[in-house]
């Protein structure tokens, strides 16, 4: 009988996602998906992945902030805001009304 072959992606119960294809010690922690079918929680998966994927390449571009959770919430924080990555612990310009 052979065996199946394992996914680099498992989802045991209602625990947090494993994805060994990032990285043995990593764990993506997606709680909750939206939809049920099979289709629906890949495409998620793979929107989360990107968004890991992006923050930590926009964290290795700036160098003021060294960790990827403080990293994380500042980009949360000012994510509508059009600012540069090395400017976000900075508090945003206060707009002034032109005089007319």
């Amino acid at each position: 009988m052979p065996v199946p072959k394992k996914s680099p992606l498992s989802i045991v119960g209602d625990g947090p996602l494993s994805c060994s294809s990032v990285g043995s010690s990593k764990t993506l922690k997606i709680t909750r998906f939206i939809g049920t079918s099979e289709n629906s929680v890949r495409i998620q998966i793979a929107v989360a992945l990107i968004a890991f994927l992006l923050l930590r390449l926009a964290q290795g571009a700036q160098k003021a902030v060294l960790s990827p959770t403080v990293f994380s919430r500042l980009i949360r924080a000012n994510l509508l805001h059009r600012r540069a990555f090395n400017n976000l612990i900075d508090p945003p310009p206060i707009y002034q009304h032109p005089s007319r």
